[in-house]
């Protein structure tokens, strides 16, 4: 079953963190702790591991954007799966 990865909450008052570079692609198989992407907010930069096992299937956001707190990040499930429902908006492609 797929599952999404959400962008962390680094603190009480951090909305949004820039997303500077991503350490994966689609089709990448990834374990809880591989790192997925580096983000940054005006006060440090971290490392985004994964929280779920699996083959990447979507990347929801491109480097340079800016992505709320808790907004689906990635999408991790099997090869061929269906994903339409965990996509914002529902596009799977």
């Amino acid at each position: 079953m797929a599952q999404v990865v959400v962008m962390p909450q680094l603190g009480n008052s951090v909305e949004s963190c820039l997303l500077t570079a991503w350490h994966v692609t689609l089709g990448d198989t990834v374990e809880p702790g591989t790192v997925l992407c580096d983000i940054e907010t005006d006060k440090s930069t971290m490392e985004v591991p994964s929280t779920a096992e699996g083959t990447v299937l979507k990347l929801l956001w491109e480097e340079g954007d800016e992505v709320p707190v808790k907004d689906p990040l990635i999408i991790v499930g099997e090869p061929g799966e269906d994903i339409s429902g965990l996509v914002p908006g529902g596009d799977a492609a």
